[in-house]
C-alpha cells in the first residue's frame, strides 16, 4: 500500500510524505522539526522512520526545516540521505553533512528502498531546480511545484503519472491587482504556474491514466481554492475525464489525506 500526504503546500512551507509501507520519503521539508513531526504523526507515521529526503531547490519554503531535521536525526544516530542537485547543495553551505549528500542531476534515476526515483527539469529562478517522480511497481507519482512553464515535452512526461501533484499558484488577474511590488509580480508570473497553465495541462495532456490530480502551492493572496477547483473541473468535464480525480489543497491546511493506493503489479501502460 502506498501512502501519500501533502503535509504543507504554500509560500509558508512545503513538504510531502510518501510511503510504500517499508520505505518513507520526505519531498521537501519547509516545516521545522516540531511541525513536521506533528503532521507526520497525524497521519499515523513516525519522523524517525524517514528513509531519505528529496529536495527540489534551496528556497526557504522548501528547505527551511532541513537543519532541525538533520540535527534531530544525527542525535538519534540516524543517517538520512538528502538527494538534490549540486546547485541546491552549494546554495545551502555546510548544511547537509558530506556523507548524507547524494548528488542527482536532471534525468537521473536511482533507487531508495522500494522506490524507483527519477528527476526531471523544471524552470524556476534558481540553479538546477528538480521535479521528482517516484515509482513502486507500476504506480507512478510525479511532483511538479515551483515551475514557470510546462512545455509539450514536460506535459507529456507528467501525463505518464498515476498521481500528479501540480502547482496552481495564482490567478493572473488577482496577481495583477494584488498588493505585491511590480518586480515581485513579474517574478511570480515567470516562476510559478498560474491556474490557466495548470488547466492547459489538463486540456492538452491529461489522460485517464492520471487517477489522482492534486493541485497545490496556491497563493493565499492572489488565488482562491474555489476558483482553482471550478476551472479544473470545467477542464476535466470538457475532456470527458472523471472529475473525482481532483483534489485542490488550500494553503494553510494540515496534512492532506492520506491518499492510499494499491500497488498493481500486473498493470501495464
Amino acid at each position: 500500500m502506498i501512502k501519500l500526504s501533502v503535509l504543507a503546500t504554500s509560500s509558508a512551507g512545503n513538504s510531502t510524505f510518501l510511503s510504500s509501507g517499508r520505505t518513507r520519503l520526505l519531498i521537501d521539508c519547509g516545516l521545522n522539526l516540531q511541525e513536521t513531526t506533528r503532521r507526520v504523526e497525524a497521519i499515523g507515521e513516525e519522523i524517525d522512520l524517514v528513509s531519505a529526503v528529496l529536495l527540489t531547490h534551496p528556497h526557504g519554503d522548501h528547505c527551511a526545516g532541513l537543519p532541525t531535521l538533520i540535527r534531530h536525526w544525527r542525535r538519534a544516530g540516524r543517517h538520512v540521505p538528502v538527494y538534490c542537485s549540486m546547485a541546491t547543495h552549494d546554495a545551502l553551505p555546510a548544511l547537509i553533512p558530506p556523507h548524507w549528500y547524494k548528488h542527482v542531476s536532471q534525468y537521473d534515476r536511482w533507487t531508495v528502498g522500494d522506490f524507483q526515483c527519477e528527476t526531471f527539469p523544471i524552470e524556476h529562478d534558481c540553479g538546477e531546480p528538480l521535479g521528482f517522480t517516484c515509482q513502486v511497481d507500476n504506480v507512478r507519482l510525479s511532483f511538479a511545484l515551483d515551475l514557470g512553464v510546462i512545455d509539450d515535452a514536460l506535459g507529456e512526461y507528467l501525463a505518464r503519472a498515476d498521481v500528479l501533484f501540480l502547482e496552481a499558484n495564482h490567478d493572473p488577474d488577482m496577481l495583477a491587482a494584488g498588493p505585491y511590488a511590480y518586480k515581485l509580480k513579474q517574478r511570480i508570473a515567470k516562476t510559478h504556474l498560474s491556474n490557466g497553465a495548470a488547466v492547459r495541462w489538463i486540456t492538452e495532456h491529461m489522460t485517464e491514466r492520471t487517477r489522482h490530480l492534486l493541485l497545490g502551492h496556491l497563493s493565499v493572496t492572489t488565488n482562491d481554492p474555489e476558483l482553482v477547483r471550478l476551472s479544473a473541473m470545467q477542464a476535466l468535464n470538457g475532456r470527458g475525464l472523471d472529475s473525482g480525480v481532483l483534489e485542490v489543497i488550500s494553503p494553510g491546511e494540515g496534512p492532506s489525506g492520506p491518499l492510499l493506493l494499491e500497488q498493481d503489479r500486473d498493470k501495464e501502460h
